[in-house]
């Protein structure tokens, strides 16, 4: 038979390990960069997004003299909001620019690289679903 103290300290493990877990999947992870060149550029820097920043983004700016790259993290709403919002796509309309202003926008880890990849964050959730369940059964 189980103690008192043992089953609140099982109960605090498993409590602990889900925690950390659950933090480790909601750490978005995208490639972060300003271009002038290409995409290419831009495979190299990951960040981890804020807990906000639920949308890894892809954006494209390109008017009659101009054009740039550039991928980072974003919100649900500013994606949803689409590239008329940015300001640099606004002010160049405003001054009567032929502009194209492209975003795509994803929710996996490193989904704006120049290959979508990821469903890492759903193994993680699994494994440590996994552990937690050996802990309670042990």
């Amino acid at each position: 038979m189980c103690s008192a103290a043992t089953r609140i300290m099982g109960a605090l493990s498993i409590s602990i390990t889900l925690l950390l877990c659950i933090s480790t999947v909601r750490a978005l992870k995208c490639y972060q960069c300003d271009s002038e060149e290409s995409w290419a550029d831009c495979d190299e820097k990951e960040i981890t997004c804020s807990l906000w920043q639920s949308r890894c983004a892809k954006f494209f700016y390109k008017d009659e003299t101009d054009f740039s790259y550039a991928k980072g993290c974003l919100t649900e709403k500013e994606c949803q909001d689409g590239p008329s919002k940015f300001e640099r796509c606004r002010k160049a309309e405003e001054r009567g620019l032929k502009v194209t202003c492209d975003l795509l926008c994803c929710s996996d880890d490193r989904c704006n690289g120049a290959n979508d990849v990821s469903k890492v964050s759903g193994i993680i959730f699994m494994v440590c679903a996994l552990l937690g369940l050996l802990a309670v059964l042990v």
